[in-house]
Protein backbone atom coordinates (compact mmCIF):
# COMPACT_ATOMS: atom_id res chain seq x y z
CA UNK A 1 0.00 0.00 0.00
CA UNK A 2 1.58 3.27 -1.06
CA UNK A 3 1.32 6.67 0.63
CA UNK A 4 -1.30 7.94 -1.83
CA UNK A 5 -3.68 5.11 -0.88
CA UNK A 6 -3.10 5.74 2.81
CA UNK A 7 -3.86 9.44 2.35
CA UNK A 8 -7.09 8.64 0.49
CA UNK A 9 -8.05 6.17 3.21
CA UNK A 10 -7.47 8.76 5.93
CA UNK A 11 -9.59 11.36 4.13
CA UNK A 12 -12.41 8.88 3.51
CA UNK A 13 -12.17 7.71 7.11
CA UNK A 14 -12.62 11.23 8.43
CA UNK A 15 -15.54 11.88 6.07
CA UNK A 16 -17.40 8.59 6.33
CA UNK A 17 -16.16 7.28 9.65
CA UNK A 18 -14.74 3.86 10.32
CA UNK A 19 -17.33 2.15 8.10
CA UNK A 20 -15.28 2.82 4.99
CA UNK A 21 -12.12 1.44 6.58
CA UNK A 22 -13.84 -1.84 7.48
CA UNK A 23 -15.38 -2.05 4.02
CA UNK A 24 -11.99 -1.46 2.38
CA UNK A 25 -10.27 -4.02 4.58
CA UNK A 26 -12.81 -6.78 4.13
CA UNK A 27 -13.43 -6.19 0.43
CA UNK A 28 -9.95 -5.59 -0.92
CA UNK A 29 -7.52 -7.02 1.61
CA UNK A 30 -9.14 -10.38 2.34
CA UNK A 31 -8.79 -11.69 -1.18
CA UNK A 32 -8.52 -15.36 -0.20
CA UNK A 33 -12.16 -15.30 0.98
CA UNK A 34 -13.56 -14.09 -2.33
CA UNK A 35 -14.18 -17.63 -3.70
CA UNK A 36 -16.47 -18.22 -0.72
CA UNK A 37 -18.53 -15.11 -1.45
CA UNK A 38 -18.72 -15.23 -5.24
CA UNK A 39 -18.89 -18.96 -5.92
CA UNK A 40 -21.98 -21.07 -6.54
CA UNK A 41 -20.51 -23.63 -4.19
CA UNK A 42 -21.50 -23.65 -0.54
CA UNK A 43 -19.90 -24.83 2.65
CA UNK A 44 -21.50 -26.99 5.30
CA UNK A 45 -23.03 -24.64 7.87
CA UNK A 46 -22.91 -27.44 10.44
CA UNK A 47 -19.16 -27.86 9.97
CA UNK A 48 -18.52 -24.10 9.97
CA UNK A 49 -20.40 -23.68 13.25
CA UNK A 50 -18.74 -26.60 15.06
CA UNK A 51 -15.27 -27.21 13.61
CA UNK A 52 -12.38 -25.18 14.94
CA UNK A 53 -11.08 -23.98 11.57
CA UNK A 54 -10.74 -20.63 9.89
CA UNK A 55 -13.49 -19.80 7.43
CA UNK A 56 -11.30 -20.13 4.35
CA UNK A 57 -10.09 -23.61 5.45
CA UNK A 58 -13.53 -25.22 5.10
CA UNK A 59 -14.38 -27.18 1.98
CA UNK A 60 -16.76 -25.87 -0.66
CA UNK A 61 -19.47 -28.17 -2.02
CA UNK A 62 -21.99 -28.06 -4.82
CA UNK A 63 -25.60 -28.70 -3.80
CA UNK A 64 -25.32 -32.41 -4.67
CA UNK A 65 -21.96 -32.75 -2.91
CA UNK A 66 -23.38 -31.00 0.16
CA UNK A 67 -26.25 -33.50 0.38
CA UNK A 68 -23.78 -36.36 0.01
CA UNK A 69 -21.54 -34.79 2.67
CA UNK A 70 -24.42 -34.52 5.14
CA UNK A 71 -25.84 -37.99 4.49
CA UNK A 72 -22.87 -40.25 3.65
CA UNK A 73 -19.74 -38.24 4.43
CA UNK A 74 -16.82 -37.30 2.24
CA UNK A 75 -15.40 -39.78 -0.25
CA UNK A 76 -11.79 -38.88 0.59
CA UNK A 77 -12.27 -39.04 4.39
CA UNK A 78 -13.13 -42.56 5.54
CA UNK A 79 -13.41 -41.57 9.23
CA UNK A 80 -16.37 -39.24 8.58
CA UNK A 81 -19.65 -41.04 7.87
CA UNK A 82 -21.94 -38.03 7.53
CA UNK A 83 -23.82 -35.90 10.00
CA UNK A 84 -26.47 -37.63 12.15
CA UNK A 85 -30.04 -36.57 11.48
CA UNK A 86 -33.00 -36.26 13.83
CA UNK A 87 -35.67 -38.55 12.40
CA UNK A 88 -38.46 -36.31 13.74
CA UNK A 89 -37.20 -32.84 12.72
CA UNK A 90 -35.14 -33.89 9.66
CA UNK A 91 -32.37 -31.63 10.98
CA UNK A 92 -28.69 -32.54 10.72
CA UNK A 93 -26.28 -32.23 13.65
CA UNK A 94 -22.50 -32.16 13.81
CA UNK A 95 -22.11 -35.31 15.88
CA UNK A 96 -23.90 -37.81 18.06
CA UNK A 97 -23.46 -35.66 21.17
CA UNK A 98 -25.33 -32.73 19.61
CA UNK A 99 -28.04 -35.09 18.35
CA UNK A 100 -28.41 -36.62 21.83
CA UNK A 101 -28.67 -33.16 23.39
CA UNK A 102 -31.34 -32.19 20.86
CA UNK A 103 -33.34 -35.38 21.49
CA UNK A 104 -33.21 -34.88 25.25
CA UNK A 105 -34.31 -31.24 25.07
CA UNK A 106 -36.80 -31.26 22.19
CA UNK A 107 -38.37 -34.72 22.22
CA UNK A 108 -39.84 -37.16 24.75
CA UNK A 109 -38.62 -40.50 26.10
CA UNK A 110 -40.31 -43.27 28.09
CA UNK A 111 -39.05 -43.51 31.66
CA UNK A 112 -40.23 -47.12 31.96
CA UNK A 113 -38.23 -48.11 28.89
CA UNK A 114 -35.20 -46.30 30.30
CA UNK A 115 -35.36 -48.33 33.50
CA UNK A 116 -35.50 -51.51 31.41
CA UNK A 117 -32.38 -50.55 29.47
CA UNK A 118 -33.80 -49.03 26.26
CA UNK A 119 -32.09 -45.63 26.08
CA UNK A 120 -32.53 -44.99 22.35
CA UNK A 121 -36.34 -44.81 22.11
CA UNK A 122 -37.64 -41.25 21.62
CA UNK A 123 -40.99 -39.81 20.59
CA UNK A 124 -41.62 -36.59 18.65
CA UNK A 125 -43.92 -35.06 21.27
CA UNK A 126 -45.92 -35.81 24.39
CA UNK A 127 -48.99 -37.12 22.51
CA UNK A 128 -47.00 -39.90 20.85
CA UNK A 129 -45.59 -40.83 24.24
CA UNK A 130 -49.10 -41.07 25.73
CA UNK A 131 -50.18 -43.22 22.79
CA UNK A 132 -47.18 -45.46 23.45
CA UNK A 133 -48.16 -45.77 27.11
CA UNK A 134 -51.74 -46.65 26.27
CA UNK A 135 -50.97 -49.11 23.51
CA UNK A 136 -47.77 -50.86 24.54
CA UNK A 137 -47.21 -50.57 28.29
CA UNK A 138 -50.73 -51.50 29.39
CA UNK A 139 -50.86 -54.25 26.78
CA UNK A 140 -47.63 -55.61 28.24
CA UNK A 141 -49.06 -55.55 31.78
CA UNK A 142 -52.25 -57.40 30.91
CA UNK A 143 -50.92 -59.95 28.41
CA UNK A 144 -47.47 -60.82 29.79
CA UNK A 145 -47.83 -61.15 33.53
CA UNK A 146 -45.06 -63.76 33.67
CA UNK A 147 -42.38 -61.29 32.69
CA UNK A 148 -41.49 -58.61 35.17
CA UNK A 149 -41.38 -55.05 34.00
CA UNK A 150 -39.42 -52.68 36.21
CA UNK A 151 -41.31 -49.46 36.90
Amino acid sequence: MNSKNIFVLLILDTVFGSFFFFFYYFWFQVSNLQPFFFSKKKNSNICVANRKLFFHEHKLYTQQQLQTHNFEGDSNDSSFNGHPQCKFCRQYFYGKDELYEHLELSHEHCHICRKNGNFTQYYPNYYYLVYFFLSFIFFFFFKNEKKKLII
